[in-house]
């Protein structure tokens, strides 16, 4: 059985078609989900990433982020199909890319109930560094700051 064809990529393109299965993700899997416009808007700004991993030409996962060199954060993660390592994947070459392209530290913050994400991230060498009260809101909850350092 041949290998499914798997590419991760930056969108740079608002008129991309990949932006409204971005949209449609944010609004399946955040209570504050960025909207397509805004996911638009966002990309005409020139610290914003916006990576999706794809199978066979499908969005299966992506990846928001932004910064100011040296420095990344990662604002959303979420994969359309769970549990199937596409989010490791996708942060993994992500991770790859901005240590080759001199990014020091990638910062995130997660949902304390988030356990899951919490487990992904540990294991691509995030850690917690703090804790933010009430950082989520729909239902309120505190929020982890978790940090990795790439260039030791």
């Amino acid at each position: 059985m041949p290998e499914k064809e798997t590419r991760m990529r930056r969108v740079t393109d608002a008129d991309d078609p990949s932006v409204r299965a971005v949209s449609d993700a944010e609004a399946k899997n955040f209570s504050e989900p960025m909207s397509e416009n805004a996911i638009k808007n966002s990309l005409l700004t020139e610290h914003f990433g916006l990576y999706v991993y794809e199978i066979e030409g499908r969005v299966v996962s992506y990846a928001a982020t932004d910064g100011v060199f040296p420095e990344m954060q990662i604002n959303s993660v979420a994969s359309i199909e769970k549990r199937k390592g596409y989010a490791k994947a996708m942060l993994t070459e992500i991770l790859s890319e901005a240590k080759k392209n001199g990014i020091e530290t990638v910062s995130l913050e997660v949902r304390e109930s988030n356990k899951a994400a919490i487990a992904l991230y540990e294991a691509l060498g995030f850690r917690k560094v703090g804790k933010r009260k009430n950082l989520y809101e729909k239902p309120t909850e505190d929020g982890y700051v978790m940090i990795t350092e790439l260039q030791k």
